[in-house]
């Protein structure tokens, strides 16, 4: 996971959860899920635990290159739009749940980047499920919404 901080690039290795990316006339939104197993139209959402992306799940591309289309070729470049990109900014207070959050705080920059590095330092294997912040959303509702372009 690739980020700027102060000007600062660096990469984290850092284990992410699954994700449901949409794309709908070259706008994309991301979500995330607890689990591994297939998903079904019923399935809970959650804020995908990322910067650069807007509660709703809209993702800021910044000056990302991105993909003419949204079809089935596309895909692997719609996919690095969001992996290859360098995470500078926190966009909501949502995207993680973390014990800042006890007190209303919500979640900056700052805490986002400790959250990452202290994943790596520990040599997290997996995405702790219980900083995944709900949604609000089923992944039938996402789909939808995006298929809307909203």
């Amino acid at each position: 996971m690739w980020f700027n901080s102060g000007g600062k690039g660096f990469k984290l290795d850092v284990p992410w959860p699954a994700l449901v990316v949409g794309v709908n006339d070259r706008k994309m939104s991301v979500a995330a899920l607890a689990g591994s197993r297939r998903p079904t139209a019923k399935a809970r959402l959650y804020h995908a635990p990322l910067m650069n992306v807007f509660a709703g799940g809209a993702v800021c591309t910044g000056n990302a290159d991105l993909p003419e289309s949204c079809g089935p070729a596309s895909m692997a470049s719609w996919e690095g739009v969001l992996t290859d990109t360098a995470f500078s900014h926190v966009n909501h207070a949502d995207t993680l749940l973390l014990p800042a959050r006890k007190s209303n705080k919500g979640v900056d920059n700052k805490a986002h980047l400790a959250f990452w590095r202290g994943l790596e330092k520990r040599n997290a294997q997996a995405f702790p499920k219980e900083s995944l912040a709900p949604l609000g959303l089923t992944l039938g509702a996402f789909i939808e919404r995006v298929a809307n372009g909203r």
